[in-house]
């Protein structure tokens, strides 16, 4: 793990009790509300894995409508807010687990989903973590993710960018938010998917793909 993608992490782990979704403005839980129904939809009925889940927020909802779903993330304030949560089905187990090595958790799935990480990831290892990803996924599984279309400044010799980020207690924190673009994602994504579709919100963009039989 790189200097920066460690300091992310602690960033995550400090901003953990921060992200509790509470008190949504009306429009935004109507927007939240319609990309979980695009989620949830595409992933019926299928056992997901889900990377970088943070405090559970969109695992909750997916839970309502998928066979069942194992939720990692590498940030142990993250998933004990996620154990916090009530799920309305016993369908759903969270593990520690860094998304790059997912070694705590069996193969097999037939869906797969993350949401606001694919930014975090170092572009030089971009095809280290989908391979990785896709290795713990059957064969013709089901892939959603997206991101947000907020990038950061200053690209580094690799050509990720940056944000900083400054937490109520002072800290400043240095995050990588690259911005993926259709044709790069579509270049990424073409040696592992059979079918692959693409949508694009005013704020948020998905990606939704067959892996190959």
């Amino acid at each position: 793990m790189s200097s920066s993608e460690s300091e992310m992490l602690e960033y995550y782990r400090s901003r953990a009790p921060l992200m509790q979704y509470a008190g949504l403005a009306p429009e935004t839980e109507r927007v939240l509300s319609s990309y979980a129904e695009y989620f949830s939809g595409a992933l019926a009925e299928r056992d997901v894995l889900e990377v970088a889940c943070g405090t559970g927020f969109w695992t909750q909802k997916l839970a309502r409508r998928a066979r069942s779903i194992v939720a990692t993330d590498a940030a142990p304030e993250m998933l004990a807010i996620a154990r916090s949560r009530q799920f309305e089905r016993t369908n759903v187990e969270l593990v520690l687990d860094d998304a790059y090595s997912l070694g705590k958790v069996r193969d097999g799935f037939d869906g797969g989903f993350h949401f606001q990480w694919i930014s975090h990831v170092p572009r030089a290892r971009l095809r280290e973590f989908l391979a990785g990803f896709h290795a713990k996924l059957s064969r013709a599984a089901v892939v959603v993710f997206g991101d947000n279309k907020e990038q950061g400044t200053q690209p580094d010799s690799d050509g990720n960018l940056y944000q900083d980020r400054t937490l109520p207690d002072g800290s400043h924190h240095r995050v990588i938010k690259n911005w993926l673009q259709p044709d790069e994602l579509r270049a990424l994504l073409e040696p592992h998917a059979a079918v692959i579709q693409f949508e694009e919100f005013d704020r948020d963009w998905f990606v939704c793909y067959e892996l190959r039989a």
